[in-house]
């Protein structure tokens, strides 16, 4: 014991300059240390927003947020159904002719009009003009056919409306 406790007061200033470069060692590695925890904090502080709300409560917001969206998205998905199977029964194709009824009456003052939903459903205007006066008929029209007899202008707007889409 005696030896180590020569050695040391014999080369205490070896002892001291190594003790000093550990203690600087430990120095530089604290503030390293330090500088990393600071920017955690700056990380933590933007990661928990400016409300001091703890990660449970926002899971927990986000999560209920999820379900409500999901359930909004089902409702509309609902609602887009209803619509679609509504829209089949509405007009989606029509055509239209002018055409003169009658040769010694005026210019092309009758008229054709088809209206058919996406299933070829609907009806059929015609509008005849003549010197006494003027008539408008109506045929229903079903599966793209009628139960009347139509004329040649009504089966061409009839043709002219079926073809489209």
């Amino acid at each position: 014991m005696q030896t180590l406790t020569q050695q040391i007061v014999d080369n205490n200033s070896y002892f001291l300059i190594g003790i000093m470069i550990f203690n600087v060692i430990l120095f530089i590695t604290m503030l390293v240390h330090i500088f990393k925890v600071r920017k955690l904090q700056a990380q933590y502080k933007q990661f928990m927003m400016k409300d001091d709300v703890d990660l449970e409560t926002l899971l927990i917001a986000y999560s209920n947020r999820v379900t409500q969206l999901e359930a909004d998205k089902e409702a509309h998905d609902k609602k887009i159904y209803t619509i679609e199977d509504k829209l089949k029964t509405a007009i989606q194709k029509t055509s239209i002719m002018r055409y003169k009824a009658i040769d010694n009456v005026g210019s092309d003052l009758s008229f054709v009009i088809a209206f058919l939903d996406e299933t070829n459903n609907g009806v059929i205007l015609n509008g005849i003009y003549t010197r006494n006066g003027s008539y408008t008929y109506a045929k229903p029209v079903i599966a793209g056919e009628s139960t009347y007899q139509l004329s040649d202008e009504e089966m061409q707007v009839l043709k002219e409306a079926i073809s489209k889409r």
